[in-house]
């Protein structure tokens, strides 16, 4: 798999491309609060007429797992999926992703438009 992240510009910052690779990629376990068990049947900890408030997440809520160094899976999105933004990898403008059997290699594009400088900043 070869994915670029690419502009024709020396100044502007690319679209955005990230990456996450991991053992495994699971829907969170979320953990239900306890339900309010007073004499006030009909009031909640937040006040509203719903005795049995349910405080998990919308199903869909997923992670990235690692239980070792190997990555069986690669996801490449051009937003993080998850709020764990420490599990994804931003692709840097002007670059490519190469993926091949897992591993996962990055490298820039060498044209009119390439900066070697690392702390070369672009507008967004």
């Amino acid at each position: 798999v070869v994915c670029t992240r690419y502009v024709s510009s020396r100044t502007d910052e690319a679209a955005s491309l990230f990456f996450s690779s991991g053992t495994s990629w699971r829907e969170q376990k979320k953990a239900t609060a306890p339900q309010h068990t007073s004499h006030h049947r009909n009031h909640n900890i937040n006040n509203d007429n719903d005795s049995k408030h349910d405080y998990r997440g919308d199903k869909g809520d997923y992670q990235m797992e690692r239980r070792d160094k190997g990555a069986d899976i690669v996801l490449v999105a051009s937003e993080p999926l998850t709020f764990e933004r420490d599990n994804w990898v931003t692709v840097p403008t002007n670059s490519t992703l190469t993926i091949h059997k897992q591993t996962v290699m990055i490298h820039p594009i060498l044209d009119d438009f390439y900066n070697p400088s690392p702390s070369y900043l672009r507008s967004s």
